[in-house]
Formats: C-alpha cells, sequence, structure tokens
C-alpha cells in the first residue's frame, strides 16, 4: 500500500535454484510493467538466478494516467 493507494506487482522466479537477487521494476508515467524494455530486463536478470517484481503504479492500478506535474526549473529544486 501507499500514500496513492495499491500497487500491484507480477513476480518472476527463476527457472532453477535458490535466488540469487531480487530486482524490483516500474514503469514510467506513460508506460506499464509489460513494456518492451522492462521485459528485457526481467528476463536478463531471470537468466542470471534473479527474483523479478514487475510493479504497476497506484495510479494505474486505478485505471488512470500520471498527473501533469508544473514544470520546476533548475533553481527552484536546488536548496
Amino acid at each position: 500500500m501507499t500514500g496513492e493507494g495499491a500497487a500491484r506487482a507480477e513476480v518472476d522466479l527463476p527457472a532453477a535454484g535458490e535466488p540469487a537477487f531480487l530486482l524490483v521494476l516500474t514503469h514510467g508515467a506513460a508506460g506499464n510493467p509489460g513494456s518492451p524494455d522492462l521485459l528485457a530486463v526481467a528476463e536478463a536478470a531471470l537468466g542470471l538466478g534473479g527474483v523479478v517484481a514487475r510493479v504497476t503504479q497506484p495510479y494505474r492500478v486505478k485505471g488512470r494516467r500520471a498527473q501533469a506535474h508544473r514544470r520546476v526549473s533548475d533553481r527552484e529544486q536546488v536548496r
């Protein structure tokens, strides 16, 4: 559970043996966990013996798109 609601994770286990590591992947604002780039990384990690969790962000679970953020200048970000 997050402050925005529930996320969803699809967990893939390596084909054999004890998992060597856990990799958690999530999508960008316009993507989803089934995007080709995330699937390629997941496949590579599984091949190395990792457990892969592909996370769907809460706003996507709710069927929404990411909210547009106001542009912030570099100067505003420096504190």
